[in-house]
């Protein structure tokens, strides 16, 4: 068996259980998830019941006290979390980190879009809102909250950077729709006048949202990340090339996908 530790929020438990499915499937073994062996950094292990009702609802959960004892950990270190280090090909693994890098299971990734579930009312719901909207859709992402705390580790984006993904679509064929974890902080650092929105619940209203978008342009952010891969494939997804503040990560080209434009 193979088995994932659980750190941080969505997006960053999004790459920990892919990198740790991918792996599971290479191996022919079975997979889980322990939300009780403690992970690393901010949130570890700990699961939103809302992710195990919902996207994490295929995938078996078992607790330290009935796991059969592992083999080894395997830790990634906590500076080199979007480097990609090969994972050993040993079965009764305990992965620990965040393996922030679509390599880790770029060869099973149908696979693993079909292990996340998000829920059929909430995307019938969503999909009915989008539907009004004939225009192509681009999603943008501004994520503000905890990151205006840790400006020198992940900075919030620029109103620069922002203008400038903007100016890559045709106003007159697009709708744009913003999605944020602060909005008021937004409203005081962004011009949102030409933006649509959803009003949606929670997190995974947005992600289900993002995937819906014809093109997505990211915050700094795993759970930008993920809402841009999720879906059909996308016409444009515009991601910040300074992904980091001077006190953050130095090497980080892996996070990056291919079809993603760096501005």
């Amino acid at each position: 068996m193979i088995i994932n530790s659980m750190s941080g929020g969505l997006g960053n438990q999004l790459f920990q259980i892919s990198a740790g499915f991918a792996l599971s499937l290479r191996l022919k073994t079975k997979y889980s998830i322990n939300y009780e062996i403690g992970g690393m950094g901010p949130g570890q292990g700990k699961i939103n019941k809302t992710y195990k009702d919902t996207l994490y609802s295929k995938i078996k959960r078992t607790t330290h006290r009935i796991f059969t004892p592992y083999k080894q950990e395997f830790m990634m270190d906590d500076i080199d979390v979007n480097i990609f280090t090969p994972i050993p090909l040993i079965d009764n693994l305990c992965l620990i980190g965040y393996f922030q890098s679509q390599k880790y299971f770029e060869d099973y990734q149908d696979e693993i879009k079909n292990l996340f579930i998000f829920p059929e009312e909430r995307t019938k719901k969503i999909r009915d809102k989008f539907n009004k909207f004939k225009r192509k859709k681009v999603g943008v992402h501004i994520r503000m909250g905890d990151y205006q705390k840790i400006k020198e580790i992940l900075p919030p984006v620029s109103q620069n950077y922002i203008l400038k993904a903007l100016s890559l679509f045709d106003k007159k064929d697009h709708d744009f729709f913003l999605f944020t974890d602060d909005l008021e902080s937004v409203k005081n650092n962004f011009d949102i006048s030409n933006y649509n929105f959803l009003h949606n619940c929670d997190e995974i209203d947005d992600m289900i949202s993002l995937s819906m978008c014809d093109s997505v342009i990211m915050s700094n952010s795993t759970f930008s990340w993920w809402g841009s891969w999720f879906g059909d494939q996308k016409e444009k997804i515009i991601a910040p090339k300074n992904w980091f503040g001077p006190k953050g990560a130095k090497h980080f080209q892996d996070l990056y996908r291919d079809e993603m434009i760096k501005l």
